[in-house]
Order: C-alpha cells, then sequence, then structure tokens
C-alpha cells in the first residue's frame, strides 16, 4: 500500500484528504502537525509521497528540506502547498519539488497531480533497511552489512563493513525488535551480533566475524540461550560450538 504524508493546515487537511481518496481509496494517509510527528512517521514508516504546506509560521519547510537530506527520500515526490511566490520558488529551488500550489489551492489541479502520481513506479526500498535516530540525524543502514552491535555506558555503536556509527542509547531489546531479523542474536548483555558474518567460535567462546577485528566474547550469563539461537539459523561452523559452553 502506498502511503502519503500530509502535512498542510487543518482548513486544508479535508480537503487533500479526500482528493487523495478520490484518486486511490488505497493509499495510507498519515496526516501530521508537528515536525516531531512528521520526523516519527519518516523513520517508523516507508513514505511515498509528501504533500506539504509550507509557511513563515511552522516548520514545515525545514521538514521538506531535511527530507531531501535523507538518502532513502532523495527522490521521492514532493508536492508544495504555500500562500506566496517567496516560499514557492525557494521550495523549488531548495526541495526539488515534483509540484507546487499556491493558495487558493486548486482541488481540481491536485487531482490531475495526484492521478499522475498514482502511475508513478515508485521506488521499492529493500527490506534490508534499518532507520534509527539519533540527536535530530536519521540514520539508515543495510542489515546485512551490519556486523555487531556493541551497547555500553548508554552509548549503541553500529559496526557495518568499514564505519562505527552512534546511535545513542536505545535497549537491545528494541534494537533488536527494529531490526526483525533472526540473523542478529543477542551474544551477551551489551551485543548484538549478525550471524550471517560469523566464520568461527573458538573453545574460548570467542566469536570471530568475517574481516573484523573487535573481539567479541559471548557473555556467561547467555551462553545457552546464544547457542540455541544460532542452531535454529542452521549455520555451520568449523568446529562444535557445544564445547562453548562446556
Amino acid at each position: 500500500m502506498k502511503k502519503i504524508l500530509i502535512w498542510v493546515s487543518d482548513e486544508s487537511l479535508k480537503k487533500v484528504s479526500m482528493v487523495v481518496n478520490e484518486v486511490n481509496s488505497d493509499i495510507c494517509i498519515l496526516s501530521v502537525k508537528t515536525q516531531k510527528e512528521a520526523n516519527s512517521v519518516i523513520i517508523n514508516n516507508d513514505v511515498d509521497l509528501f504533500i506539504i504546506e509550507i509557511n513563515s509560521n511552522n516548520d514545515s519547510f525545514e521538514f521538506a528540506k531535511d527530507v531531501r537530506k535523507q538518502r532513502a527520500y532523495r527522490f521521492i515526490p514532493v508536492v508544495i502547498m504555500a500562500d506566496n511566490e517567496k516560499l514557492i520558488f525557494q521550495a523549488y529551488e531548495i526541495v526539488r519539488c515534483y509540484a507546487f500550489m499556491r493558495k487558493p489551492y486548486d482541488m481540481e489541479g491536485l487531482k490531475e497531480i495526484l492521478k499522475k502520481l498514482n502511475n508513478y513506479k515508485f521506488v521499492k526500498r529493500k527490506s534490508d533497511k534499518v532507520k534509527f535516530k539519533h540527536n535530530g540525524v536519521i540514520y539508515f543502514f543495510n542489515k546485512s552489512e551490519i556486523k555487531y552491535i556493541e551497547n555500553s555506558n548508554r552509548q549503541v555503536k553500529i559496526y557495518s563493513n568499514d564505519t562505527v556509527t552512534n546511535i545513542g542509547y536505545k535497549t537491545c531489546d528494541s534494537i533488536i525488535e527494529r531490526l526483525g531479523c533472526k540473523d542478529f542474536v543477542r551474544c551477551s548483555r551489551n551485543g548484538i551480533v549478525n550471524a550471517a558474518h560469523i566464520v568461527n567460535i573458538s573453545d574460548e567462546g570467542i566469536i570471530e566475524i568475517k574481516e573484523f577485528d573487535k573481539k567479541i566474547e559471548i557473555g556467561s550469563s547467555i551462553k545457552k540461550q546464544f547457542i540455541q539461537d544460532i542452531n535454529e539459523l542452521n549455520i555451520l561452523f568449523n568446529l562444535d560450538i557445544y564445547k562453548v559452553i562446556r
């Protein structure tokens, strides 16, 4: 189902929503009123189209600019609505909007825009993507590239290929839930490993990750559960991993 984020005034919301439903009743409308709400929506959803009404009294223009800084939304269509030409010009130059409308808004014109976009071949985002937000910045990761996640001193570090990214404090349980992938296994109280990258486990309980130098130890309190989780994934190792818990 296609998803549209709509950030417009209360006056415009009903009219815009009616037009959207006329064009395609299967579209999911995600209505927001603040930048905080809008940021939450793009973190937790894959938005296919933005309809944003900008003016000098709210943060919608800043949000529209921020959207274009996100890799996943760099080429997603944005329809801008505004009450003066200066804002429209700025939006066109900075946000690179697909279309713009000036007040008073022509709903028939919006309908034609949406009809064209309804046939637009939306870019399919890979389910391999995961998003985390820290200090107002949204970080996107390919799950398959994440090797290890370390949660210590109330800071979470994601080790992904050649990069290390700090995403602030989050619990291990919430991280695993967000990842939504069985490949990510809790290996200690403060560590999560991507089992797809494991190449060996030593007799001493040291996990060896492909092309990764950091020493990863299996936590003593979680060894049995770790082995159980690994076996459920049917991952083959070079030795009998049950030695780890003896």
